[in-house]
């Protein structure tokens, strides 16, 4: 399944699922004025492992960042001519691709009921999202990208959209820096990350109670 992006490339699956909260939401809210909600588009079911272990979330996760490196590289150093359907689209491609072949290893931080698991699929998220934030930063990529918007082949608002947002992604992630500030840059990032992902961790992992009396919880459900 191609998830393309929508607010910007290379989203994590957080993103998406905070993404797909909003689009019912706002789904909910137009039923309610009266209006049909927009139909769902079809669905292609993904073939996902929700019962992975530790070991495995480490080995999968590893192996498809390397797949997703390597198929970026190839792109940057081909020779064709920097278009949309060279540059743009494959590079969604791979991105989607990453998401989709990680979504149980990413996910799984949130739902298992296995420490282990869910520190594994913690380290997974940290380790794409370093990844993604390295690559977008990579100045052949962007000048690829660039290239690409100047040759005018993307087709229609959606592609020339999307181009735009590749090439803001990769201009925030630091691309168009000089060398030492870019690597600083891309260090920090995923710097950032980490310390998010641990965040989110210690809040999930948090055990704390409270006593509440009868009186303190009246009125409650």
């Amino acid at each position: 399944m191609k998830m393309q992006s929508v607010l910007q490339p290379a989203i994590t699956v957080r993103t998406r699922s905070r993404l797909l909260r909003g689009m019912l939401v706002a789904a909910l809210f137009s039923t309610a004025l009266g209006a049909a909600p927009p139909a769902p588009p079809a669905a292609v079911p993904l073939n996902i492992d929700w019962n992975l272990s530790a070991a495995q979330i480490d080995a999968t996760c590893k192996a498809e960042i390397a797949r997703a490196d390597a198929r970026i590289t190839a792109l940057i150093r081909a020779r064709s001519a920097r278009t949309f359907d060279t540059v743009v689209l494959p590079l969604e491609t791979i991105s989607a691709d990453l998401n989709d072949a990680t979504a149980a290893q990413q996910f799984l931080t949130y739902v298992s009921t296995d420490k282990a698991v869910r520190d594994a699929s913690q380290k997974c998220d940290t380790e794409q999202a370093a990844f993604l934030s390295e690559v977008t930063a990579r100045p052949l990529l962007f000048e690829g990208l660039k290239a690409a918007k100047a040759s005018g082949t993307a087709s229609g608002d959606a592609q020339t959209k999307l181009t735009d947002l590749w090439i803001d992604a990769s201009r925030r992630a630091g691309a168009g820096l000089p060398e030492t500030a870019r690597n600083d840059f891309v260090k920090l990032s995923a710097q950032l990350g980490d310390v998010e992902n641990q965040f989110s961790s210690d809040l999930r992992n948090d055990a704390t109670t409270i006593t509440l009396s009868a009186a303190q919880s009246a009125g409650l459900p």
